[in-house]
C-alpha cells in the first residue's frame, strides 16, 4: 500500500509541474492566414522571416513554420537559426547570418505541408522593441530539399504582441546576398513567455488542487489504523 501511495503522490506532482509549465504565449504569428504558394529552400535559396518584439522582453520557447514538399533525393543538412537584423546595400532590413544568436533543433520535414515546431537549443531572451529573423538554410547536393509556405495576407493573429516585418531570401540564388521580400510573409508563429510574467490563474488553481490532494492523501495514510 505504501508504494501505491507514493506513486499517487508522484503523479500529482507531475501534474502540478506540467500545469505550471504550460505558460507559453503568442508573441506574433500568422498561421491563420491562407497560404498562397511556397518557396524552395535549397543550397542556392536561403529563406528568412523577420519579426519585431513589443514593449517587453520575452523568453523564446519555440518558432513554428509551415514546411513541406520534402524531396528524399540528395544529401543535405538543414540549419535553423535566429539572426539579428542589419541593412543591405539598398537600405532594407535583412538578416545578419554572420553570427547567429540561437540555433534550433530541426524537426522531421515530410512531403505534405505541416506546421513544424523548432525549439531553441539554449535559452534565449528576445529583447523589447527589437527585430529578429528566423532563417532556414540548406547545405545540399542538388535538388530542392523542402519548401516554406507564404501568404499575401499581411494580417497577424489578434493576440500578437509583436509584429511581422518582411520576408527575405538570397537573390540571385547562391549569391549569399540577402534581399527583402515585403508583402508576402512566410507562415510562422513565435512563442514564448514574457520575462517576469506570473503563472496564469489556472495554473495556480490546478496547483492548489494538486497540493490539497497530496495533503489529503498523506493525511489519510497517517490516520490509517496500524495492524497489530
Amino acid at each position: 500500500m505504501r508504494i501505491l501511495h507514493r506513486s499517487a503522490v508522484t503523479a500529482l506532482f507531475i501534474m502540478i509541474s506540467t500545469a505550471a509549465a504550460r505558460g507559453d504565449s503568442l508573441l506574433v504569428g500568422n498561421l491563420a492566414n491562407a497560404p498562397f504558394g511556397s518557396d524552395a529552400v535549397d543550397a542556392a535559396d536561403a529563406r528568412a522571416q523577420g519579426f519585431k518584439t513589443g514593449g517587453r522582453d520575452w523568453n523564446l520557447t519555440s518558432i513554428e513554420a509551415v514546411l513541406g514538399g520534402f524531396n528524399p533525393g540528395g544529401t543535405f543538412a538543414v540549419s535553423a537559426v535566429l539572426a539579428a537584423s542589419t541593412t543591405n546595400a539598398l537600405g532594407k532590413d535583412v538578416p545578419d547570418v554572420s553570427s547567429p544568436l540561437a540555433t534550433f533543433l530541426v524537426p522531421t520535414i515530410d512531403a505534405s505541408f505541416a506546421t513544424l515546431n523548432f525549439t531553441p537549443m539554449t535559452n534565449f531572451v528576445l529583447k523589447a522593441n527589437t527585430e529578429y529573423w528566423f532563417v532556414l538554410t540548406v547545405t545540399a547536393a542538388g535538388g530542392t530539399p523542402f519548401e516554406w509556405q507564404y501568404t499575401y495576407d499581411t494580417a497577424i493573429d489578434s493576440a500578437s504582441e509583436g509584429i511581422l516585418t518582411s520576408a527575405a531570401a538570397t537573390i540571385p540564388p547562391g549569391s549569399g546576398v540577402w534581399v527583402s521580400q515585403p508583402n508576402a510573409p512566410y507562415l510562422i508563429q513565435v512563442m514564448g513567455t514574457p520575462v517576469g510574467a506570473v503563472p496564469e490563474p489556472s495554473s495556480w488553481i490546478i496547483g492548489g488542487l494538486g497540493f490539497s490532494s497530496v495533503f489529503m492523501l498523506v493525511r489519510r495514510r497517517r490516520s490509517a489504523p496500524v495492524a497489530g
